[in-house]
């Protein structure tokens, strides 16, 4: 009941924070104005903040980590931050981008984050990633929550935005530039992942740009 009641409180707050602005008020987002329509993109943060909420829920947790919540692909599927890391297990031309390409080269693994993220979640072992089933502080409450959140926001979501980066790149060195789709839009979508829709700036909100 308590999970349930966690999970209701706060997407009504993040439907609360996501009221839109007139134009002329708005200081964008975090004082990034986009060019394309990226609003829904930085709704991911939302998800973020539920999962949060919701403590130790776990098996909620989870479920809004690996199908989503609040933020709409164009299509009207669900973003899932699970998806922002295992996406790159298939995919060469993101395993070609330098941070990538670390991470492997440390971890073994292109899917670092999640398989980070995902022990922890379900308090399983992981080899070098985290023993949390087995390890006396790795299985306590306060440290995977604190895997939870850190993992999400600082490994997971912040190598997402650096492949959009890396993707806003390669789109202007084609001669991409059309403002919906091309490295005008992949800037924008970079700036949105790292900072979220809730961040005003101060390290108010849930995404990467809170640590910065």
């Amino acid at each position: 009941m308590l999970c349930s009641l966690l999970a209701l409180g706060s997407a009504e707050e993040g439907a609360a924070a996501a009221a839109p602005e007139s134009a002329a008020q708005s200081p964008g987002i975090a004082g990034f104005h986009p060019v394309s329509d990226v609003a829904e993109h930085a709704k991911i943060d939302l998800d973020i903040k539920e999962i949060q909420g919701l403590k130790s829920c776990w098996a909620a947790a989870k479920k809004n980590y690996e199908e989503g919540k609040n933020s709409k692909k164009s299509s009207g599927a669900l973003r899932n931050l699970e998806a922002f890391s295992s996406s790159f297990v298939d995919s060469k031309s993101k395993q070609d981008e330098p941070m990538a390409k670390l991470g492997n080269a440390f971890w073994g693994r292109y899917n670092f984050g999640d398989a980070l993220v995902t022990a922890a979640l379900d308090g399983t072992d992981a080899g070098e990633l985290g023993n949390f089933a087995t390890g006396t502080l790795a299985k306590t409450e306060d440290a995977r929550l604190q895997i939870v959140k850190k993992g999400i926001k600082f490994t997971v979501l912040w190598l997402y935005a650096l492949h959009e980066i890396e993707s806003a790149l390669s789109k202007y060195g084609d001669g991409k530039l059309d403002v919906a789709k091309g490295a005008p839009h992949a800037l924008d979508e970079a700036w949105v992942f790292y900072a979220g829709s809730l961040e005003e700036g101060s390290g108010s909100g849930m995404g990467p740009y809170s640590g910065a």
